[in-house]
């Protein structure tokens, strides 16, 4: 019998250490009574005995029963079945670290509970990945900006913020002017550089808070959070205009003026309530006004 049940635990041993993924069994009081080796390779990991599973994973002396979580364990117990969570961590650097743990109930010939196995999988690359594809989706390749979507959506909360709070906001819808003949002489290669400086300039025209987006070609979105009235938008406005009459350098020994022309509509809660489309076609309208006075400056959408 001692000799089977050395070999038993010879096996468990090649097949737990040979598993892809941390794993430990625990008993009801949480502490440590077996691991593989990835638990060994651990940074929290020592020989001490009795050694508890939070201190081992997480290097913890508490349990995992913080903002808002329940052990693992507790749970499982208390529904006497195999559970599955994910959890997140900061690591020592600062960074986010996503898994998940399977803790399966271990019976005797009872039925009773007398410890878990608990299983570790890493989720921190599929987290990435996930997160990067929910960028992609809403923001453009080019230039990293907001895409169309997330500005409407943007738009639509500025508007109901505005409405809450009773402060006007305003709209900028930018166009570049004589972009196209940069493309056609120059080629879409230096294009693109131009349409990432320039979102680069306008980005630091403007506050954290306020939102700079691009539309698709030399098309961009400003809203302009909590903005008073017209004076504080012509500054603004300005300052993009200034930013953007600086040379722009795509490549070295090419150098390139370049100006935009601004359409604006100011939301103004306590008046006439406008829809995030009205607010795209009145700027848009007042691009083209600013386009036809001759360029590089502003105007305003006159209801």
């Amino acid at each position: 019998m001692v000799k089977k049940l050395k070999k038993d635990e010879i096996l468990t041993k090649a097949i737990s250490d040979e598993f892809p993924d941390p794993m430990m069994v625990v008993d009801l009081k949480h502490n440590v009574l077996f691991v593989n080796n990835l638990i060994k390779k651990s940074k929290y990991w020592c020989d001490t005995k009795p050694i508890k599973c939070h201190k081992a994973l997480y290097g913890h002396n508490h349990l995992c029963e913080f903002d808002g979580q329940v052990c693992d364990s507790v749970i499982a117990l208390k529904q006497n079945s195999t559970i599955v969570k994910p959890h997140k961590r900061v690591d020592e650097n600062g960074n986010n670290i996503y898994f998940d743990t399977k803790t399966i109930p271990l019976r005797d010939e009872n039925k009773n509970i007398y410890a878990f196995l608990k299983i570790v999988q890493d989720k921190t690359a599929e987290k990435k990945r996930e997160k990067k594809l929910e960028h992609l989706a809403s923001h453009d390749i080019l230039t990293t900006l907001p895409n169309r979507f997330l500005m409407q959506d943007r738009l639509e909360q500025a508007i109901l913020r505005s409405n809450r709070n009773k402060i006007n906001f305003v709209f900028m819808f930018i166009d570049l002017d004589n972009f196209k003949v940069i493309n056609d002489t120059l080629g879409h290669n230096i294009g693109d550089e131009v349409l990432k400086i320039a979102a680069s300039r306008m980005k630091s025209s403007v506050r954290k808070i306020d939102t700079v987006a691009r539309l698709g070609g030399d098309e961009f979105i400003i809203i302009l959070e909590s903005v008073l009235d017209k004076k504080r938008a012509i500054s603004i406005a300005q300052d993009i205009l200034d930013n953007l009459k600086k040379d722009f350098e795509p490549m070295q020994d090419i150098k390139i003026n370049i100006s935009c022309s601004i359409g604006m509509d100011i939301y103004e809660p306590e008046k006439l309530k406008k829809t995030a489309k009205q607010l795209i076609q009145n700027a848009d309208i007042a691009m083209y006004e600013a386009k036809e006075s001759g360029k590089n400056t502003y105007k305003f959408f006159v209801d």
